[in-house]
C-alpha cells in the first residue's frame, strides 16, 4: 500500500507553520514546561532565506515536520517518542 503525499519547504508553505510549531511542542516539549512561545521562535529561524537551517513538511495525507540544524541539536534518542508526526523535530534546550 502506498500512501500519498508531498513534501514541501515549510518556507514554501507557511500556513503550516502553526500546526507544526504545535505537533513539537505536544511531543516534545510541552511535559518539560518548555513555551510553545519559545518552540514557534525556534522554528521561525526555519523561515529565514538562509540554505540552513530548515525544514521540510509533509502534507496532503498527512503531516510530518523534519529539519536540519547545523547548530548541534539534542539527541532525539535523549527524548522519549510521544507523538509519530513530530519523530523528526529536533531542538537545542531553552536557556
Amino acid at each position: 500500500m502506498s500512501l500519498a503525499f508531498t513534501i514541501s519547504d515549510l518556507r514554501r508553505r507557511p500556513e503550516f507553520f502553526n500546526t507544526v510549531a504545535m505537533r513539537i511542542w505536544q511531543a516534545w516539549w510541552e511535559a518539560e514546561g518548555t513555551s510553545l512561545d519559545y518552540i514557534s521562535g525556534r522554528l521561525r529561524e526555519n523561515m529565514s532565506d538562509t540554505p540552513i537551517p530548515f525544514a521540510l513538511v509533509a502534507h496532503d495525507g498527512f503531516l510530518r515536520k523534519a529539519g536540519l540544524d547545523p547548530a548541534g541539536t539534542t539527541s532525539r534518542a535523549q527524548r522519549p517518542r510521544r507523538n509519530a508526526s513530530a519523530s523528526a523535530c529536533e531542538f537545542n534546550s531553552p536557556p
